[in-house]
């Protein structure tokens, strides 16, 4: 039987199914698809009708299950509108929302999800499968698997290879392209070049740097590899990846990209279509991995990786999301773990060879102009890159109506929130940014003036704002998106930069959807707009969203009375099959004593029903029924979880260790057995970093005394690795000390202390606390000299990009002592520290106070009072 057989088979019984038959194959499907996870649900079930006919409590993923054959169009598009809305009403964290049915579904449905459901829940990644998708899914089981979803007997004899070889070296069904073939590099989203008259068409002359070396190595070495460019906007990571798999003849290539790129990531790594020899193409992997599927597609990575043979993932990324996505303060458990541990960085080079750009510069008229305009930047200027910020700082005068719509972009993108740009977000927001001189002058067109303006090409080759439109040609759901170049320098110097008034009148006007609400509701927070941020979270909070709901209880503007009876009620809604909402909303109710306590005390008396789930919520369940004594709870979803064991995602360190310490530490002997099994797998399982290692241990101690083999296995694995430790990574190196004298390693800790008092010049120190905690754990032990010296360093360079993170480092300065870098710090702080959170900053004013530092104080409040005021608020 070939392919084409078994898809028409698989189509025709599935056009057997209805109703009730259909749900029952598409859960044997789902059952397949996913196993250990998949959970079939039915309305008639103990639980209710929760708007979902199956779901995927590790992965987020939710199905509806509909045979709509011979079903009117109007009424499938108003199932699928009903049963989307009503699932995410039902449940947190929808990463991936799936609708299956056995019909041939027209253009119209796919339309109608586009333009007007996607828009609407931009969170969620929504997908329609109908009769040919699923065909096609399930003929990528195996015979015995297809047997079970279809419910029949196929002929094994006749049943086609894996991937469709039929033996002949045929590689039609192969996921890609051959390398060959790749003739234009824009598709892979290289950066148009500059168009300059008398200049070559098409892109410049490539010149080879350091890290093309390296790259083209570590894509040469045999077996499978994640290899990630790391480099600034336009600094040439995309071209130096598109040169580098030119060379790879033979190869394919595959660029997953549609309908979003994780969910196309998702879908072809958990398909049987890559081949070996095979280059995934991940350009901006920050769009694979911080997506609501980021975390499912870091896992398919890491499982490629490990089961597909010569498959090699080129990506590039910004630093500042690499940086982003392994702070174990970030929501990326796997993606941390996949770029911490599986990860090939490879950093790019920004210098050139001299003589090499001079020899281009006499042959092309680009590199003439960049080495003359920007001659440390040339890739920048190639790519427009200063261009773009001209273009800005000229419009303020050439045409500020132009100028205000890209300050209204670039700060709703600061508040974090890219695709809010709409043209009617950015004509309602933009006018504030103009002077009254400035508005009077503007016309009545003015905004279609100066959106042509700011749409329009640079030098042939970018826009500072380009337009998004769906698919389908309706203008619904149109934004714009800044060009790379505008967002980053809008990072560096617009992120404390007053907002008009108009700008938050404009947001509570256009902020429809929950995700727009949240993001700008913190934002308003941040900046003291109390009554703006109350107004944004109360919508969500009606909707039963613990987060809105704890965030309205700590606002200043509205009463507990009028919220209390709302968290009461979500309380009393949420599922306790919700492992990851459950643990989500003990976590913002945890200064709630009431509010958790009441909800501890439903989970304590259905504790049958509490599910598997991400290991960090099963560790906060558990937790917090310990705290309130009720061991019976504790001990009946302590063997819950033992009999899952091996379905626990333990792919996250810290998530893991949060479940394990949980049951170590519990008073129910049940629920230490449990952590100890889980303590065990986990080491005998896998390699841990030594700093990982190190809190290994110390979480262990006193509660494994019994297991002194195992104990001593676990020290001397530590003592054999602890050179690997970078002692410039104060990040890491700080719990690592700490940990190693918890354990009971105070050789090792001193050893540590040792190294980094000799490379405390070299030391990263980044905008974390680590170094301020380094620096009173020297202080307490008494080493002086190492403490004034990291304390001088933390005066001079450390970066704290939070009111409280500054407020935190003077408050430790002054602890420890260190009188030279405290007054250092104290007038950096004063002059050129950020000011957000307002209420982080009010604090540093009243801490200037009481420390007797008047001009500081002063120097400090008059920058803190302006700011305020340019955003329409008249006092501190």
């Amino acid at each position: 039987m070939d392919l084409n057989s078994l898809r028409k088979l698989v189509e025709g019984q599935l056009l057997r199914f209805e109703g009730n038959a259909f749900q029952d194959c598409m859960d044997r499907f789902g059952l397949e698809m996913y196993p250990g996870d998949y959970q079939p649900v039915r309305a008639a079930g103990p639980k209710g009708d929760t708007k979902n006919d199956g779901y995927c409590p590790k992965a987020r993923v939710f199905f509806a299950a509909h045979a709509t054959r011979a079903e009117r169009i109007d009424r499938t598009k108003a199932k699928i509108r009903s049963d989307l809305a009503g699932c995410l009403k039902e449940h947190r964290d929808v990463k991936v929302w799936r609708f299956l049915t056995n019909d041939t579904l027209p253009g119209e449905v796919d339309q109608f999800v586009d333009n007007e459901l996607r828009p609407l829940y931009a969170s969620v990644t929504i997908e329609v499968w109908g009769l040919r998708t699923l065909a096609n899914e399930i003929c990528r089981l195996t015979r015995l698997q297809v047997d079970r979803v279809l419910d029949v007997n196929t002929d094994t004899e006749r049943w086609p290879a894996p991937n469709g070889d039929s033996g002949r070296g045929d590689r039609a069904v192969y996921s890609g392209r051959p390398v060959e073939e790749l003739t234009d590099p824009h598709a892979l989203e290289v950066h148009k070049p500059i168009v300059v008259q008398n200049a070559p068409i098409g892109l410049p002359v490539y010149i080879a740097r350091s890290h093309d070396v390296v790259l083209r190595q570590e894509l040469a070495s045999p077996g499978s590899a994640l290899v990630v460019l790391v480099g600034g906007s336009s600094s040439g990571k995309t071209r130096a990846a598109y040169e580098a798999v030119r060379s790879m003849s033979g190869w394919m290539l595959h660029h997953p990209i549609f309908p979003s790129r994780s969910s196309a990531l998702i879908e072809v790594l958990q398909s049987e279509s890559v081949a070996p020899q095979t280059i995934i193409w991940l350009n901006e992997l920050q769009d694979y991995l911080m997506t609501d599927t980021g975390e499912v597609a870091a896992s398919a990575i890491r499982k490629a990786l490990l089961s597909h043979r010569d498959v090699k993932f080129v990506a590039t990324i910004w630093p500042r999301y690499w940086q982003d996505i392994t702070d174990p303060g970030r929501p990326f458990p796997g993606g941390r773990e996949l770029l911490a541990n599986q990860a090939i960085r490879v950093d790019i080079d920004t210098e050139f060879r001299g003589d090499l750009l001079v020899s281009a510069a006499q042959s092309d008229m680009r590199f003439k102009m960049a080495l003359a305009s920007s001659p440390t930047r040339v890739t920048q200027y190639l790519a427009a890159g200063p261009a773009l910020l001209d273009f800005f700082k000229d419009c303020k005068d050439r045409n500020p109506g132009a100028w205000a719509v890209l300050c209204a972009a670039m700060d709703g993108h600061i508040a974090g929130h890219p695709q809010f740009a709409t043209s009617g977000f950015l004509a309602d927001a933009a006018p504030g940014y103009l002077t009254d001189e400035e508005w009077g002058a503007v016309g009545d067109d003015w905004f279609e003036g100066a959106l042509a303006c700011v749409t329009a090409e640079l030098r042939g080759a970018i826009r500072p704002l380009a337009r998004i439109r769906p698919r389908g040609g309706r203008s619904s759901g149109v934004y714009y998106r800044l060009a790379d170049y505008l967002v980053q320098y809008s990072q560096q110097e617009r992120r404390e930069s007053p907002v008009p008034r108009s700008f938050w009148d404009a947001v509570l006007q256009h902020a429809g959807d929950p995700v727009a609400a949240s993001v700008f509701a913190r934002a308003a927070g941040d900046r003291g707009m109390h009554k703006e941020a109350a107004e944004l979270w109360m919508p969500l909070a009606l909707d039963g969203d613990s987060g809105a709901l704890h965030e309205l209880l700590q606002n200043p503007t509205v009463t507990s009375e009028d919220i209390l009876p709302l968290a009461h009620a979500a309380i009393d809604a949420i599922s306790l099959c919700d492992t990851m909402g459950l643990g989500w909303m003990l976590i913002e109710f945890y200064h709630h004593e009431s509010l958790k306590a009441r909800l501890v005390d439903r989970i304590s008396r259905s504790p049958h029903d509490l599910r598997i789930g991400p290991p960090i919520d099963m560790g906060q369940i558990l937790e917090e029924l310990d705290a309130a004594h009720h061991g019976e709870a504790v001990r009946v979803y302590s063997q819950t979880i033992r009999s899952q064991l091996a379905s626990i995602d333990a792919s996250d360190f810290w998530s893991f260790s949060a479940l394990s310490g949980a049951l170590l530490r519990s008073e129910v002997w049940e629920a230490n057995e449990v952590g100890r099994a889980l303590a065990r797998s986990y080491f005998l399982g896998r390699k841990m970093e030594v700093t990982n290692l190190a809190y290994f241990l110390a979480h262990l101690t006193g509660h494994l005394d019994s297991d002194a083999e195992f104990i001593d296995e676990v020290r001397a694995e530590l003592n054999s690795r602890i050179d690997e430790v970078d002692v410039t990574e104060v990040i890491s190196l700080h719990p690592a000390i700490v940990n190693l004298f918890n354990a009971g390693e105070d050789e090792l800790g001193n050893i540590l202390i040792a190294r980094a008092s000799e490379a405390v010049d070299t030391m990263i120190l980044g905008s974390s606390y680590a170094p301020l905690e380094l620096m009173e754990l020297l202080y307490g032990r008494g080493d002086l000299d190492t403490l004034k010296h990291l304390a001088l360093r933390i005066a001079k360079d450390f970066d704290p990009m939070l009111s409280h993170a500054a407020l935190t480092s003077l408050i430790r300065l002054r602890k420890v002592e260190c009188h030279e870098a405290f007054a250092i710090m104290a007038k950096r702080m004063a002059t050129t520290g950020p000011v957000l959170p307002v209420a982080g900053a009010e604090d540093l004013v009243t801490f200037y106070e009481r420390t007797g530092l008047a001009e500081l104080r002063d120097a400090y409040a008059t920058r803190l009072l302006n700011f305020r005021r340019h955003e329409g608020a008249g006092t501190v």
